[in-house]
């Protein structure tokens, strides 16, 4: 599943021109190399954490079962695009490592933190009602001693109706995260979940040759002015 999270550009956060690589106290080795942009108008960076993994595995023998421990690399990455126009604030990570690989950026830019742009769930649920792109068909929310998760969802694809009775309205209950289904086009309708911190993740695979950072730069951009409305 392509996943995008969102970030705000702290002030003078600037990521390394050319390749690097940290070796971090707990042995494991960081590193970051700026590569050619699939997309117009934005740097790309490979941002990953190379590491030693170990794991036990059972050998059979005439005599026995005996067990082992083998250790194997192994490489998390994910890739980092930041606006060729200086005026936009945003960091754009692509892919499932991007919240584990958020102290590495941190580290890179050489600042103290970075936030995420959060994401407005309760306006996105209410104008998904009379927008004709976006389309409200699950949600995840928990009870108010967030002891007990709830998941609803459509399983026929179609969006959801304020009168359903399984429809929860934010008002009754703040979501963790809403499903949507997006009306790219008359043969594109992917599926999305949004979460409230600024993460969106595609359901399923891409059927289409667009890069998952095209793609999701572009749902971002029709959630935002959803929320907007």
């Amino acid at each position: 599943m392509a996943t995008l999270m969102i970030f705000l550009k702290p002030r003078r956060f600037e990521l390394p021109s050319s390749y690097q690589r940290k070796e971090n106290e707990n042995g494991n080795t960081s590193f970051i190399n700026k590569i050619d942009s699939d997309v117009e108008g934005y740097n790309k960076y490979i941002l990953g954490r190379h590491f030693n993994k170990t794991s036990k595995i059972f050998i059979p023998s005439e005599t026995g079962i005996t067990e082992e421990e083998i250790t194997k690399p192994k490489s998390i990455f994910c890739f980092v695009y930041i606006s060729t126009d200086v005026s936009n604030n945003k960091i754009f990570m692509v892919g499932a490592a991007s919240d584990l690989l958020l102290p590495e950026m941190i580290s890179f830019a050489n600042v103290a933190s970075i936030s995420n742009e959060p994401i407005d769930i309760k306006a996105l649920e209410k104008n998904s009602f009379t927008s004709g792109t976006i389309g409200l068909i699950g949600h995840r929310y928990s009870t108010s001693n967030r002891t007990i998760s709830y998941t609803v969802r459509k399983i026929d694809g179609i969006p959801f109706r304020r009168q359903d009775p399984e429809f929860v309205s934010y008002h009754e209950v703040p979501k963790e995260v809403l499903e949507v289904k997006l009306d790219l086009d008359e043969n594109t309708k992917p599926t999305f979940y949004v979460y409230a911190d600024g993460k969106i993740t595609r359901r399923g695979q891409s059927e289409t040759e667009t890069s998952d950072f095209d793609l999701l730069i572009t749902v971002y951009s029709i959630l935002k002015q959803t929320t907007l409305q």
